[in-house]
């Protein structure tokens, strides 16, 4: 019996993968990034039956399935049921406004206000120039270096020159 048992959960978890790749196949390259970091998670929600199915049919239907006798709560989100819309984001303003910042914490209250997406922020980076990487891989990762690639970049730079190019 245990060997039936063995047998029909490695079908189960055989036909579970199929059905998985599928659904990991409609993901982007960045829903799979955080899936595999663990900023992301998979949830089982099971299928209703269809409204037009006889009740007897979905009862027989169930009665046979393999682990009929355990049900599974169905707890409904908490999530709203409609995406909030994207929201409008001016870089060119942006960048504008990270130049015109003095210092670091001017830079990261700008960014801490605004609250950008990490794929915005990658954009602002990529428009504030070659001193700022885009690679960032999180939030405070991209957060750094825009700070360090503007308002950082020039307080080295003043440093390092220490004004060897004023005339005197």
């Amino acid at each position: 019996m245990s060997t039936d048992v063995a047998a029909s959960r490695a079908e189960l978890q055989q036909s579970l993968l199929v059905h998985l790749a599928a659904a990991l196949d409609t993901l982007s390259v960045d829903e799979l990034r955080d899936l595999a970091e663990g900023r992301g998670r998979l949830v089982f929600s099971p299928e209703t039956p269809a409204p037009s199915a006889p009740a007897t049919a979905t009862a027989t239907a169930t009665a046979t399935a393999p682990g009929a006798g355990r049900a599974v709560p169905h707890r409904p989100s908490t999530r709203p049921t409609a995406r909030p819309t994207a929201v409008v984001v001016d870089v060119t303003a942006d960048v504008a406004a990270i130049h015109r910042c003095a210092t670091p914490e001017e830079v990261r209250a700008h960014l801490a206000e605004r609250r950008f997406t990490v794929p915005v922020l990658r954009q602002l980076a990529r428009a504030l120039g070659p001193t700022v990487p885009a690679s960032g891989r999180s939030r405070a990762e991209l957060v750094h270096a825009i700070v360090e690639g503007t308002v950082g970049f020039r307080a080295r730079s003043h440093a390092l020159s220490g004004g060897a190019w004023v005339r005197s």
